[in-house]
């Protein structure tokens, strides 16, 4: 979270404030380096501070951005243009956002999907498979199967005129973003049951060794292990909606 990551360095400036406010003018004061700062000096030392955390948060604002917008675009498996931003990361947000899907999943989902040489009827079918089997339609605010369908669909079309403008396979597509797309994800939801199941079986380790495993290799499920095989299709099941916002306290 970049809020987090700037949080820390505000608070990181804040306890180094003499420092970086003193200059090298102070910074050489024999009083200065006894003492640290005289009261006539502590507007300046502050003002100096706050200019200097203001010009450090338009770097990390843009280096994050630009971080960000080219690791999503290795997610989709294509090369970073300067109009994608606002064009098919501003749709792909737009879509995550409406959809509701699962973030990692709905990566996953997409890379393996022959998008190139399909034909718009073809897409809609594609479509259709990122619905989950226990998708719950709320007629009231009208998040339904054919609304979020449609959301889908607007964005493969998109999607693959993007495609096409890069003359990308799929087969080259799915090589590249498979790589930073990890087929599983430890959530919170997973680490409470193998707190859960461990503490109530006389701390068998069984499902944190498997939970080890997948974690460790999240890329190359063939490392997984052949062991609590129903377990493991249970934790990559993606659509458990009344877990998403299951969260462990930090002493878990």
């Amino acid at each position: 979270m970049p809020s987090a990551i700037w949080f820390n360095m505000v608070k990181l400036a804040e306890d180094l404030v003499e420092l970086l406010g003193a200059g090298p003018e102070l910074l050489k004061d024999p009083f200065f380096q006894e003492k640290g700062l005289k009261q006539e000096w502590i507007k300046s030392v502050g003002m100096r501070t706050n200019k200097m955390v203001q010009a450090a948060a338009d770097i990390f604002e843009s280096y994050y951005m630009n971080f960000y917008m080219t690791l999503l675009c290795k997610r989709l498996g294509i090369s970073m243009k300067s109009r994608d931003q606002d064009g098919i990361l501003l749709l792909l947000f737009e879509t995550l956002q409406k959809s509701k899907l699962d973030y990692n999943g709905f990566f996953v989902l997409l890379q393996k999907q022959p998008l190139c040489k399909t034909n718009d009827s073809e897409i809609s079918n594609i479509s259709a498979k990122f619905i989950p089997d226990n998708f719950e339609e709320d007629q009231t605010s009208g998040y339904t199967k054919s609304m979020v369908k449609g959301i889908i669909e607007r964005f493969l079309i998109a999607f693959k005129k993007r495609l096409v403008e890069e003359d990308i396979t799929d087969a080259e597509r799915l090589r590249r973003a498979e790589k930073y797309n990890p087929l599983f994800i430890p959530k919170n939801w997973i680490l409470n049951e193998v707190i859960d199941f461990t503490q109530k079986n006389n701390y068998d380790s069984s499902y944190l060794d498997k939970l080890m495993k997948m974690c460790c290799n999240p890329y190359e499920p063939e490392k997984w292990g052949d062991e609590l095989g129903t377990l493991e299709q249970h934790w990559l099941d993606d659509n458990k909606k009344e877990k998403q916002m299951l969260q462990c306290s930090c002493s878990s």
